[in-house]
This record gives C-alpha cells, sequence and structure tokens, in this order.
C-alpha cells in the first residue's frame, strides 16, 4: 500500500457496492424509460401513400403492409392485419431486452422507434448480425431431441420419435417441470386451463384482501379473505395445464425449444436456429401469437395496428 493511502474498511467496501448498484440499476430504468417513449404506438408513424407504412423493407422478400391489408377505399383493413397484442407499456420492452440478450447487443432508441411490426424489429436484428447465419455445428434441433428423448425415455424402452404423442406423458405442467429440469433447457410455456385461472384468481385477490384489510380494522374480513386464498390453492393444485397452442408431439416440441436455447445449444457446440425462427418464437412466449401465425407485417401492439388501419 502506498503512503498516505488508507486501507478500505467493511464499511465503506458496502457503501461503494451499495451505490454502485444504485447507479446500475437506475441506468436500467432509465433505458426502459426511454425505449417506452420510441415504442409509444402513436398517429403519424405511418403514412397513407402508395409506398405503405413505414415498414417498406420486410424480411424474406415480403410486401409492404400496405400492399398486402389494403381494403376499400385505399384504407387499410384491420381484418387481415394481425397483432402480437403485447402491453403497450412494457411489453414490447420486454421482447426487445430478451433479443438483446439472445443475440448480445443493444437496440439505440431511434431503432426502436423503427420497430412497429417483427418484420422491423428483425430488420434491425439481421444489421446487428451480419454473420450469424454462417456459423457452424452440430444440429440444434437435433441436440434438443435427444435430450427430450433421453428425459422422456431414459432406458429406450418406449421408442420415442418425433411422431410420439406427448398426451400420454400425464399432466402437461408435471411434464413440462420435469422436462425442464431433466433437459436444463427453456421450454415453451405450457398453460393454465380456466380452472387453474380461476384458483389463481381467488389466491392472488384473497391474499391481497388479507394483507390489506386488516389496516382498516376489518379482522373479521381478513380472515375470510385469507380463506378464500387458501381454498384457491385447490383449482392450481387440481389443474393439470395443456399443451402450448401447436404442441402436440416430440417434434412439435422440439422445432419450438431449438430457437428457445440458441445461445446454449451454441455453447455446447451447435448451430443456432436462424435468426427468424429465434425472434417469432420469442415472440411467441411474450405475445398472443403461435411462431408459425406471426409473419413480418404482425404489429407488436394492438393501438399500432389501429393506427394504421386508419391512416
Amino acid at each position: 500500500m502506498a503512503d498516505g493511502e488508507r486501507p478500505l474498511t467493511t464499511e465503506a467496501v458496502c457503501k461503494w457496492r451499495r451505490l454502485t448498484g444504485e447507479v446500475r440499476a437506475r441506468g436500467l430504468w432509465l433505458r426502459r424509460g426511454s425505449l417506452r417513449s420510441a415504442l409509444a404506438p402513436r398517429a403519424g408513424r405511418w403514412r397513407a401513400s402508395p409506398g405503405g407504412c413505414r415498414n417498406e423493407k420486410l424480411p424474406g422478400g415480403a410486401r409492404p403492409l400496405a400492399d398486402i391489408a389494403l381494403g376499400e377505399g385505399g384504407r387499410h383493413d384491420c381484418r387481415m392485419m394481425t397483432t402480437l397484442d403485447l402491453d403497450p407499456e412494457w411489453g414490447a420492452i420486454d421482447l426487445i431486452e430478451e433479443v438483446e440478450t439472445v443475440f448480445s447487443f443493444t437496440i439505440t432508441k431511434d431503432e426502436a422507434e423503427r420497430c412497429a411490426t417483427i418484420g422491423d424489429l428483425h430488420a434491425v436484428l439481421c444489421a446487428h448480425t451480419p454473420g450469424w447465419d454462417t456459423q457452424c455445428g452440430k444440429c440444434g434441433s437435433s441436440m434438443t431431441f435427444y435430450r427430450i428423448r433421453r428425459s422422456l425415455d431414459p432406458d429406450r424402452t418406449q421408442g420415442v420419435r418425433p411422431g410420439t404423442s406427448l398426451t400420454s406423458y400425464g399432466r402437461p405442467l408435471d411434464l413440462f417441470k420435469r422436462l425442464g429440469r431433466d433437459t436444463g433447457l427453456r421450454l415453451p410455456s405450457a398453460r393454465q386451463t380456466p380452472v387453474g385461472m380461476v384458483g389463481g384468481f381467488l389466491l392472488t385477490g384473497g391474499l391481497l384482501a388479507a394483507a390489506v384489510t386488516p389496516f382498516i380494522g376489518q379482522w373479521l374480513f381478513s380472515c375470510v379473505a385469507f380463506g378464500i386464498a387458501v381454498f384457491g390453492m385447490l383449482p392450481i393444485w387440481a389443474d393439470r395445464g395443456r399443451l402450448p397452442a401447436g404442441v402436440t408431439t416430440v417434434g412439435d416440441l422440439v422445432r419450438r425449444t431449438a430457437p428457445l436455447n440458441a445461445r446454449q445449444l451454441e455453447a455446447d457446440g451447435g448451430r443456432p436456429s436462424d435468426r427468424w425462427a429465434i425472434l417469432v418464437a420469442l415472440a411467441s412466449e411474450h405475445g398472443s401469437l403461435m411462431p408459425d401465425e406471426i409473419a413480418p407485417e404482425t404489429f407488436l401492439h394492438r393501438k399500432s395496428m389501429e393506427l394504421a388501419a386508419a391512416a
């Protein structure tokens, strides 16, 4: 230690770590706020000229939105458009942040302002990852299939193939938990049935009411609310769950799982899926459409779609 320097105390180190964490958290909060303003649906984002909307250069040679969804009188036909129906406040931000994590780059505010559709986001993605589709390695889909097969049939006695149905492996919620634990892969989300959703509503509402009502002196009501919350756990426990939409066989599960684990498969020596497959897989997890239903002209927000239809 040089002359005149004082040793760092434990208190000073803790204070420095706390300040550093606050700066990082504030930076993340400011960035999310910046993306929120850039992605907010607003009028004037599209033009009604024959050239179509702002989304003119779409991947795969797709036509401009105006050529696809133009109805009578030169107006966009909203019935021919699709949307992920993401939350206008934070839904698109969550999707963009996951895309940034998977592909290891940062989308600027100016680039985010141009992202009204999946095609726009794909164009930004391609600009930042020009060499993605030239990577080599083992087939990522095959690696995914072998891991899932090993979990479903560890003794290799059932002859699991891509066409094998998943309905014979018990409750979908339990099945997907086991597959995720055994394979270490991120799987498409198994969904609750209406029974489980009702139970979740009772549990959440009951706990909130039980926590709030004592502050206004309603102890009896708090006890009743707690009892409702406990009762809500029963349909959640009894819920079998349902397979993700479009997933009925092992092959369907592999096609949906491989793009969601591009980085992990790449680290294990695999060749990651192409950028479009990864993007629509991530978008499907955040939105309301299956990957096969997502096209370059699919909007991120419903409000954006309505504004484009009115342009």
